[in-house]
């Protein structure tokens, strides 16, 4: 675990007049995670491209590929985080997509995020 990670949640805030502003960010945790590299497999995976009406290799256009990282932290009982949150992780902002915590052996967790910006 070689990569500081930090997850934070957006709130709608408000300004001095009370009208509504863009959305809060407050830090919640933050914490060490290793982030397994992308396998030639996961790039080359994909369905249909058309280029006009003809198909190329199978796979998907550029535009259709998401940036989906998965993060593995250690394991924490009580994770402070959630599905509605989201990961900065080195300046990018990743929406957090799935959670899986080994209850069993208590050693990791695995986040899933996908780049929103």
């Amino acid at each position: 675990m070689n990569t500081r990670i930090t997850f934070y949640s957006k709130t709608a805030g408000q300004n001095e007049d009370g009208e509504v502003v863009d959305a809060v960010r407050t830090n919640v945790y933050s914490c060490w995670a290793e982030v397994p590299k992308t396998n030639t497999k996961d790039f080359k995976v994909g369905g249909k491209s058309y280029v006009g009406d003809l198909q190329q290799n199978g796979q998907k256009p550029l535009e259709s590929y998401k940036d989906v990282k998965t993060f593995i932290i250690r394991y924490h009982p009580k994770p402070p985080f959630d599905n509605s949150m989201y990961i900065d992780f080195n300046g990018l902002e990743y929406k957090i997509t799935e959670l899986e915590i080994d209850y069993a052996d208590k050693e990791n967790i695995l986040v899933k995020g996908v780049r929103i910006s």
